[in-house]
């Protein structure tokens, strides 16, 4: 009968933290790689080449900070925790972030694989999709209706020797109640 030798504890530990951990990275890599390859597409298009340099300087840090943003993100998801906020940059360039230790809080001592083998402390955020708002659309001006009036006067009237003044204000004693409506008078040569 053939003795088996029983996987040592450290060797097993370690092989179950390798399966967890690789499996947490497959997830990360399903969550944060459609984030990185949009990117990635989207730096290389046309639309980003054609930019002057002015604008494209701009453009590329604000992608590079997303990126960096996301890989902060896939980290602390493989890692399990909560990632950690940084403080915006006023320079413009974007500083690595400072890992932050906090001592244990017990006194054994702990490993690489007992850290990486404990479940999560607190499950994973939710991604969740933004919501899209719709543009509200002002409704169209409607155009002003023609409501321009036109006489003729003969060459031999009077009106044609008083002012456009003085034909608004006949004008509007002809009209009574509707003299709102005439707002000026002018004239014009009709040939």
């Amino acid at each position: 009968m053939a003795h088996q030798t029983p996987t040592p504890p450290l060797a097993h530990i370690l092989s179950e933290v390798v399966k967890a951990t690789t499996d947490r990275a497959k997830e990360g890599h399903a969550l944060f790689g459609p984030i990185t390859a949009l990117w990635d597409e989207y730096l290389q298009s046309d639309t980003v080449r054609k930019l002057p340099q002015r604008h494209r300087k701009p453009l590329e840090l604000f992608c590079k900070e997303i990126s960096e943003l996301s890989l902060t993100h896939f980290d602390a998801y493989i890692k399990g925790i909560r990632p950690n906020p940084r403080s915006p940059s006023l320079t413009g360039l974007i500083a690595p972030p400072t890992p932050t230790t906090t001592p244990p809080s017990n006194p054994v001592a702990t490993t690489y694989a007992s850290v990486t083998a404990t479940p999560p402390t607190s499950p994973p955020l939710p991604v969740t999709a933004p919501v899209k708002k719709i543009p509200v659309r002002k409704p169209t001006p409607q155009p002003r209706p023609d409501t321009r009036l036109f006489l003729r006067i003969g060459p031999d009237n009077i009106a044609r020797k008083t002012g456009p003044f003085a034909v608004l204000t006949a004008l509007r004693n002809a009209l009574g109640p509707d003299a709102k409506l005439l707002r000026e008078v002018q004239t014009v040569n009709s040939g």
